[in-house]
């Protein structure tokens, strides 16, 4: 006797990655509030295509849109998330896009933003913290400062 059905899987198979479980909304105007009404669906979006992306997503809210262009603002002073955000900022677009009738363009706004300070900070060498372990006891010590500075001595550890 010929069966014509196909066994079952002994376990359920995963949904392709290639199929979004999810279903996008209508794909609409650019407007400040639709963009903050979806954001948390696109960090969503973000998390299941790049959990770096979506965690990156999450300490943020959009600023600003102005035309095509959408400004976000992160919610802490991680430079190491303004960071990534700026190195994932092509991607962040085209995931805006699926969600807007136009191609958008993506800025980091405001102080919280991660912009970095002229100087950046360098590696401590040895001599160097150990100039200022001097320096603090010098400082700790104004007597010892004052004779230091007096008589021209080399203080050693």
């Amino acid at each position: 006797m010929l069966r014509d059905a196909v066994p079952a899987a002994p376990f359920p198979l995963p949904p392709s990655p290639a199929v979004s479980p999810a279903v996008l909304p209508e794909k609409g105007p650019l407007t400040l509030e639709r963009l903050r009404g979806l954001w948390p669906r696109i960090i969503e979006d973000a998390r299941a295509r790049s959990p770096l992306l979506g965690a990156l997503l999450a300490v943020t809210e959009v600023a600003v849109v102005q035309g095509a262009t959408v400004g976000i603002r992160l919610l802490d002073t991680n430079a190491v998330h303004a960071e990534g955000i700026e190195r994932q900022r092509d991607a962040l677009a085209q995931l805006v896009g699926r969600y807007v009738t136009e191609p958008v363009r993506i800025t980091l706004e405001g102080a919280g933003s991660g912009e970095r300070s002229p100087q950046r900070a360098t590696r401590m060498t040895e001599e160097g913290a150990r100039q200022e372990r001097l320096r603090a006891l010098r400082a700790k010590d104004p007597s010892l400062s004052a004779a230091v500075d007096a008589l021209d001595l080399e203080l050693l550890e």
